[in-house]
Formats: structure tokens, C-alpha cells, sequence
């Protein structure tokens, strides 16, 4: 990011922001580590003054120190050559630091271009710049800092970061991108990446929608990940995310995600302790049931109050699944078609369910297990857990409001144990049309506090819509106390809908609205030699249906007739015409929507379909072509539709040809029936036989997501999945970065151990095997969480409480090192001895350079060099070497000795000098 900056940097312009927080770390920094920190927001930003020669300035985890030379006050003006605060003594003194991070040695500048104190000595007024360079030699942190300021320029503009045309990858545009403001619009394509937001406040877009933006990361890894305090200014829109172990993971953060396709992931969002807001996105095929979050299309662990809005989730192995999850609002949610509950919750979950269309899940609609919900009301219930399951199985039925929802299915209201009276069930309607619409502890309560069982008259449920119809008892039956304005699709509550002339909402998610009937649908035409048939599904909506002919594609439309029942017989046909029927539904509010056509020739003759037979191996796809073999008399153009599906597979049709794609390791035999239909009215119905040969699978690796504590070793058990093995093998694929792992072959036990003052995200990558072949490595992803410093002195409370001791400045074994300093290098603040120190620098008889030096095991060193011809060297260069060679593995905390063997050839001319540095 760029910045326009005063003084030290650049010339001022003319318009002003008046607080500001920003630092810049360049890449090669260690303290910022290559990233921007910006915000307007005063809370933000905090300064602290103990006399009049320094400035403590606290931003976003960072602490900066501004130090007058001895003696003198601090004032406007630049202060050039600072070094390290506080020992500068008669030169300026400069500290960037913070977030587990800190330098031995600064160089550096700050200028001060405002500062006025109150009477008490308080700043009321600052603006400063400052540029630091971390050991003297890495490269610059620079920074800018307003407090009520009343001459400081503008802040960086916000901007807009274009993919691929800026920035070849969407993580490195949002590396780019400043913490707050800034946009990164994404061009159409394939994007083959995880993308992390990095606690940045940024919109992430697409430009042209999810249709044609993909992210698809890497085997095993998560499409996205917001983990890192992102607010809701943190934005992710308009992207597919497919074919990862998950689609977004959302920790301890509030973005929100809105207008994307979450699709055949493991599963679809995972929150933990997160209060995301996840608006208007497609989530299906989430499936991996044993798979991390049990393949659910979003799954919500931890107390937090995530908001899940105007989302369509279907076709998951679960639909939501709460886990202690706090208060979290789902509404105007459509959760239909998911292998298990709609909304399963356990544990401390108390959500507000309103206004969703919970239907044909195959486990419950609703249920809870512990605590429950805070209310569940004005939701389409239908058609949930037809194999045991019912709408809603409430354990138990305590202190939750159930009111104005319409719950229709084989169980529509289950309680688990006896309700204690503090559950309030009110404006109901509960039916069953197997007659039992109350089962386990709670009583019928059909007649009590209004509610009903009566059917519901959809308009169509068999299509899915559970509008109601015209004289259906849920309509005008809810309290009218609700403070919903608008339904699930935005038509206005609180409708006179059943004509008394007083305005009530009616009950479930959909509010009726007066008007002609629907579309008809499910239009069928059956020939014979001298009649054309019709028929189509009849609705209550309508009075009296008419019947359209014409000779022409889209009419105009001859009306043949108007008739009460749902079935007509044209007999005015000539044949070798070609006819275009239509229906309609009228009834006092007007003549609804023509159906679409149905195409008919009089004396034609229907097609032929022969049976197919193929063959494919196990989880492989293939394409079938049923009209390779099919005929028809009349030479008319063919095209297939599916009728039946498979057992074990999923099937689609373009209609010519088949996508057959059969279940995850299944081998056998399975089969399908389609229907050939010549465009005339002739049809034909044949079957596809699809033999699947089974092949040995290798085995699949989970990816997890640990959280492990700064400075200290951690061990969990990774477990992989193997559908034709129960033996299995573990292995390390990719070390870490930042510390040392190892994990048991045989169990899967997987131990890590942070370096020293390491505070982040670490990865390591594994793989499992069995006798027959290796799987894919996938991640293990360990959340490195820092000592706490409730004091904010740059040294963890752990470390203090160990020393007994928290001032960072004093040196109680007199070594000259301070506190803070042993800290950072992981020495004893009680032991002169215990100082980072070059024990030896000897020279192999082949001329390599031998060195060693007192080190403390679980800390990270790293080797600096350079070659000089004089004896004050200044470009020292990192020797990078791998963290496992780099990291003491001795017991933490103890007493050792490292060393390191220069391969390398010795300096042509002139001296080679070394220095030792503890690194994370």
C-alpha cells in the first residue's frame, strides 16, 4: 500500500484525516512480517505519555515507543539516527514492537509534525511518521500515527486490486491490499488456491458472478479462510467454492459472505466461535459425513452470534449443525433435500429459527439434545424424516417459543421427556396425514393456545411449493404480534387473506396472496385413434381450468372450452397436423398463467427404446447414449428424460445423453429408467444397466485444524479414512515452517512443537498409505495462540509468573541483557550465564567453518553472514535453512549447544563474519 505522508516521506496534500493507525512492513521486516495495518477508528489508536521526553503509542497490538535524547522534551520536529529505546540515551529512542515480537538492535528515524497537551499533560493533538529498520538491516516498518489531528493530509485512498490483471493469484492481491478499505475484484476463471483473508477489512468479488469465478483448492486444503479477527467489512461475494475438504472456515471473527455457490466440498462452512453474517449463498453436496464437521452445510461450534440469512441449503449429508453455539439467527432460509436434520443442535445452542422452509430432509426438520432453541417461529416445516424422523423433536420442550409455524409431515411435533411448563406452543398447525400429530411426552395439544391440525392445502408441494392456496385454515391463523413486515420472499405480512376484512399473517414462511391461480403443471397429452387426451394435476386455486389450441408455436390460441374438472378430450383434430395445447386456471381473480405447450400430432406413432448395457469402474463417470439405439417410425427427432433414479448413483441428462456418476465406492450393478419422447406425444420408457467394477481405493488423508499454546509441545491423533483397509500408515509429508512435528507411523499420534515466541498459523502436510498405494497429502493447519500479556510489556505472563518478575527494562543477573530481551531470546533473566553467545568458530581441515553457540532447546536460531574486506561489516545475509535444522530439539527451556557447518566455499578475499539470532 502506498501512502502519501508528510515530512520524512513525502509532501503533504491539502485535505486531512484527522486519526489514523497505519504501518507499512515491507517485505523482509521481521516485526510487521511483510503486512499492512491501517484504520480510521479512533478506539483503535492509544497513547500514553509518562513525562514529556517519550510517547507510548498502542495500535492494534503493536506498542510504539518515541523517545527524546536525555535530558531533552519532546517536540514537532524530526528526530534522525534514533536507535533502540531505551537505551538511547543522548540519541533519539525508537521501538516498534508487540504481538510476541521485538528487535535486539533499531535504526531508525520519526518525525513530529503535531503535538499539543492539555493542561494535565495529555495529548490531545498528535500526528508523527517513523521509519524503523529491525537490527539495522532489515527492511523498513514504516508508519503513521494521528490522534485528533488538525494538520495531517489525507489517509490512503481506498483501491481496487484487479485479478489476474494486477495480481496473478487472489491471495496475493489481498497481501496487497491495505487491512481496511480496499477492493480486489476477481476476472472469470479457475483460481486453483486457498485464499486466506488475513484479518483484512477488504471486499474480495467476483466480476462477473459465481457462474464462471471458481476457487478450487488444493487437495485436502479449505477454498477459504477467515480466522484472523476479519469484521464485517471482511467480504466475500460472488465465487463458486468446489472440491476441497471445506468450503469457508470463519474463526473468532464477523465477516460476511454473501451471493456465493458452496459446492461438493467436505462440508460447506465451518464457524468457530465466529459471528459471521452468511447471506443469500447456494450450499450443496456437502457429504463427507465422517469427515471433519460431518459434511454439513454449515456448522456452527462455539458461543458466538452468527446471522444465516436468505441461504438455499440442500442435498448435504446435514443442513446446519449447532454445536455450543451461543445465539445465532438463521431466517429466510430455504434447508431442504439434506441427508440429516434441517437444523440438528446440541449443547448450549440457543437460536432464533424464523422464517425458514425447513422440508424433505431425511432426518429431523428441527431437533435439539440439551438447552434448546430461543424461538421457532413462522417456518414451513414439510416433509422431514420420512424414515423415523419428524419435524420437530424437541429435548426437551423448555423455555423455547414455538409459535405461528405450520409443521406438516409423518411426525410433525416429537418431545423428548415432559415438558417442565416454561415451553409456550401457541398458533400452530400440526398435521399429519397419518393422523398422529403429537408423539413422545408431549400431549396433544390440538385446540389449546390456538393451535390447529388441519390440512394445509399447498399449491404444490409435490413440486416444492408450499404456498398455500385459497380456503386453506393456515391462512389469517397466525397472532398478528409479528414483527416481520415481509415473508421469505418479500410479499407483505399481515394480508386480509380470507376475506373478514381483518389483515392477520398467516402461518409457516409463506404468506398467501389473493390472486388468479398458479401455472398449471404436470401437463400430459395421451393419444388414441380418434381422441387427443388431456390431463394435468387440478388445484384448489382454481374454479374452472380453459383449454387453448393452436396451430402455431406460441399461439394465438383458439379456447376449446372451460371445464370444472382437470381433463379434456379434443376430438376436432385432423390428422398430420401439429397441435400446441395449453390450460389455464381461472377463478374469481382472473385466468392465471397458460401452462407451457404440449405438442401433439394426431396419428403419430410412438418411438422405440432399446435397454442399454455398460460398464465403469469404480468412482469413475460415465456418459451413455440411449438414442445410439432408439428408433422412431416417423423419422421424428428423439429426445430422454429421466424417470427413475439409480440406487447407487446420481444421474443427469442434457437430453440426448446420460451423466451417470456412480455413489463413492460402490461396485455392483444398478440401473435407471428414462422415458424417449418424439415431440408429438409418442413416448417410450426403456433402462440403462450400468455394472460398476470395483478397484482398490487408496486411502484419504483428513485435513485437521488444531489450536495449540505459544512455547510448548502439543500431541493429538490424526485418523484416515480407508473403505478396503483397516491398516494403515502415517507419514510426514511437508515439515513446518515455524517448528519442528513428527507424528507415529502406526497411530497416527501427531506431536508439534512451536519455536520459541512463534505467535500464528504453522502447516504441515501428511499422507496415509496402505499395502496397495499411498493417498494425497492433505494439511494439518496449527493455530499458534501467544502467552497472554495482560500488562503489555512485550513479555508473556507465563514467562513472568515463571521468573517471578515484569519489568521489562531490569536486568536482575546483571548480564546487561533486560527482561524483555531474555524473553524474546528464551534465556534465564537469573543467570549471567544464560545469554545467546558464540562458544566456537573453528576451520575443518577442508577449509568449512565449524561454529557453535549456547542455545536453549524449543528456540530457533538462525546463521547471518558476510563477506567483507574491512572489519565493519553491514550487509549481513540470512544462511536459510530448514526450521527442523534451524530449531533446537532438546527439552524445552533447557541448557544446550547448537552448531552449524558452512558448506559453503570460504570469501575470495577479505572476512567472513557470522551472527546468531533467535528467529520464529
Amino acid at each position: 500500500m502506498s501512502l502519501a505522508l508528510c515530512g520524512l516521506i513525502s509532501p503533504c496534500v491539502t485535505y486531512g484525516q484527522a486519526d489514523l493507525g497505519f504501518l507499512e512492513s515491507s517485505p523482509g521486516d521481521y516485526i510487521g512480517g511483510g503486512a499492512t495495518y491501517f484504520s480510521t477508528n479512533r478506539l483503535d489508536i492509544a497513547v500514553t505519555t509518562s513525562d514529556e521526553s517519550l510517547l507510548t503509542l498502542n495500535f492494534l497490538g503493536w506498542v510504539i515507543n518515541l523517545a527524546a535524547p536525555l535530558w531533552e522534551t519532546l517536540k514537532v520536529g524530526v528526530y534522525p539516527n534514533a536507535i533502540r529505546y531505551p537505551f538511547n540515551g543522548e540519541q533519539s529512542g525508537l521501538s516498534i514492537w508487540g504481538n510476541g515480537r521485538g528487535c535486539n538492535t533499531v535504526c531508525g528515524e520519526f518525525e513530529i509534525h503535531e503535538l499539543d497537551r492539555g493542561p494535565d499533560g495529555t495529548v490531545e493533538h498528535l500526528w508523527v511518521t517513523f521509519t524503523q529498520h529491525c537490527e539495522c538491516f532489515m527492511a523498513p516498518l514504516k508508519g503513521d500515527i494521528r490522534i485528533s489531528s488538525r494538520t495531517a493530509p489525507a489517509g490512503p485512498e481506498p483501491r481496487t486490486l484487479r485479478v489476474p490483471r494486477d495480481y496473478p493469484t487472489i491471495q496475493s492481491a489481498i497481501d496487497a491490499a491495505g487491512v481496511y478499505g480496499d477492493t480486489v475484484v476477481v476476472l472469470p476463471g479457475i483460481y486453483r488456491e486457498t485464499v486466506f483473508f488475513r484479518g483484512k477489512r477488504v471486499l474480495v468479488t467476483s466480476e462477473q458472478g459465481p457462474e464462471v469465478t471458481r476457487i478450487q483448492p488444493p487437495t485436502g486444503a479449505v477454498a477459504v479462510v477467515i480466522n484472523s479477527g476479519e469484521t464485517r467489512e471482511s467480504e466475500l461475494r460472488g465465487f463458486t467454492l468446489e472440491n476441497g475438504a471445506g468450503g469457508i472456515e470463519i474463526g473468532g471473527s464477523e465477516p460476511t459472505v454473501t451471493g456465493n455457490v458452496i459446492i461438493n466440498n467436505g462440508y460447506g462452512i465451518n464457524c468457530g466461535f465466529a459471528s459471521p453474517l452468511i447471506r443469500s449463498n447456494r450450499i450443496a453436496n456437502s457429504t463427507i459425513r465422517n469427515g471433519p464437521f460431518q459434511g454439513a452445510g454449515i456448522y456452527i461450534g462455539g458461543a458466538a452470534a452468527a446471522v444465516v440469512e436468505a441461504n438455499l441449503i440442500e442435498g448435504n449429508a446435514h443442513g446446519l449443525i449447532l454445536w455450543s453455539a451461543g445465539t445465532p439467527t438463521i431466517r429466510n432460509n430455504i434447508i431442504r433435500q439434506n441427508a440429516g436434520d434441517g437444523i440438528g443442535m446440541v449443547n448450549s445452542s440457543v437460536p432464533d429459527i424464523v422464517q425458514n422452509v425447513i422440508a424433505r430432509n431425511a432426518g429431523f426438520g428441527i431437533q435439539w439434545g440439551g438447552g434448546g432453541p430461543n424461538r421457532i417461529a413462522f417456518n414451513t416445516i414439510v416433509e422431514n424424516g420420512p424414515n423415523g424422523g419428524a419435524g420437530i423433536f424437541a429435548f426437551p420442550m423448555n423455555r423455547v417459543t414455538i409459535e405461528n409455524n405450520l409443521i406438516v409431515g409423518r411426525v410433525p411435533f416429537l418431545c423428548g421427556g415432559q415438558p417442565d411448563g416454561t415451553g409456550v406452543f401457541r398458533f400452530n398447525n400440526a398435521y399429519s396425514p397419518e393422523g398422529s400429530h403429537y408423539e413422545g411426552g408431549c400431549a396433544n395439544l390440538v385446540g389449546f393456545e390456538s393451535n390447529i391440525s388441519e390440512p394445509p392445502k399447498f399449491l404444490d408441494a409435490a413440486s416444492g411449493d408450499y404456498r398455500l392456496q385459497r380456503g386453506s385454515s393456515s391462512i389469517d391463523a397466525a397472532h398478528d404480534g409479528s414483527p416481520w413486515e415481509f415473508d421469505i420472499v418479500g410479499n407483505p405480512r399481515a394480508a386480509d387473506g380470507d376475506g373478514n376484512l381483518e389483515a392477520r399473517p398467516d402461518l409457516g414462511a409463506l404468506e398467501y396472496v389473493p390472486g388468479p391461480p398458479r401455472a398449471v403443471t404436470r401437463f400430459q397429452v395421451n393419444l388414441t385413434p380418434t381422441i387427443v387426451n388431456l390431463q394435468w394435476e387440478p388445484f384448489d386455486d382454481a374454479d374452472e381450468y380453459v383449454v387453448g389450441r393452436s396451430t402455431t408455436r406460441g399461439g394465438p390460441y383458439e379456447i376449446l372450452a372451460s371445464v370444472a374438472t382437470p381433463n379434456f378430450a379434443d376430438r376436432s383434430w385432423v390428422a398430420d397436423i401439429i397441435y400446441y395445447y395449453v390450460v389455464a386456471g381461472r377463478n374469481q381473480f382472473g385466468t392465471g398463467t397458460y401452462s407451457t405447450e404440449a405438442v401433439v400430432r394426431p396419428g403419430n406413432r410412438p418411438p422405440k427404446a432399446q435397454d442399454d448395457f455398460v460398464t465403469v469402474d469404480e468412482d469413475n463417470e460415465v456418459t451413455i447414449a440411449p438414442l445410439l439405439n432408439d428408433s422412431d417410425p416417423n423419422g421424428d427427432t428423439l429426445s430422454i428424460h429421466l424417470v427413475s433414479l439409480p440406487l447407487d448413483g446420481t444421474v443427469s441428462d442434457n437430453g440426448n445423453e446420460f451423466r451417470f456418476i456412480p455413489a463413492p465406492n460402490f461396485f455392483g450393478t444398478t440401473s435407471f429408467t428414462y422415458s424417449v419422447d418424439d415431440g408429438r406425444g409418442g413416448t417410450s420408457l426403456g433402462t440403462v444397466v450400468v455394472v460398476v467394477r470395483p478397484v482398490n481405493d487408496p486411502p484419504e488423508a483428513v485435513p485437521y485444524w488444531f489450536t495449540a499454546q505459544a512455547n510448548q509441545s502439543e500431541t493429538w491423533t490424526v485418523k484416515g479414512l480407508d473403505v478396503d483397509s483397516v491398516v494403515l500408515n502415517y507419514s510426514l509429508k511437508v515439515p513446518p515452517q515455524h517448528g519442528i512435528a513428527w507424528i507415529d507411523p502406526a497411530t497416527g499420534e501427531f506431536s508439534y512443537r512451536p519455536a520459541w515466541g512463534f505467535i500464528g498459523q504453522d502447516q504441515v502436510s501428511y499422507a496415509v498409505s496402505d499395502q496397495d498405494s499411498v493417498g494425497s497429502s492433505v494439511p494439518i493447519t496449527i493455530q499458534v495462540q501467544g502467552w497472554q500479556d495482560v500488562d503489555g510489556d512485550g513479555m508473556g505472563d507465563g514467562w513472568e509468573n515463571l521468573w517471578d518478575l515484569n519489568n521489562p527494562l531490569a536486568d536482575p543477573d546483571g548480564d546487561g541483557i533486560s527482561n524483555r530481551d531474555e524473553y524474546l531470546a528464551n534465556t534465564s533473566p537469573r543467570d549471567a550465564n544464560s545469554k545467546l553467545r558464540v562458544l566456537t568458530i573453528e576451520f575443518a581441515e577442508d577449509g568449512r567453518c565449524f561454529l557453535s553457540w549456547a542455545s536453549v532447546g524449543g528456540t530457533r536460531y538462525r546463521i547471518l553472514s558476510a563477506d567483507s574486506a574491512n572489519t565493519a561489516p553491514l550487509d549481513f545475509r540470512e544462511v536459510l535453512r530448514p526450521a527442523l535444522e534451524e530449531m533446537d530439539p532438546g527439552t524445552a527451556g533447557q541448557p544446550s549447544v547448537q552448531t552449524f557447518i558452512d558448506t559453503r566455499p570460504p570469501p575470495t578475499s577479505g572476512i567472513r563474519f557470522y551472527r546468531v539470532q533467535v528467529v520464529q
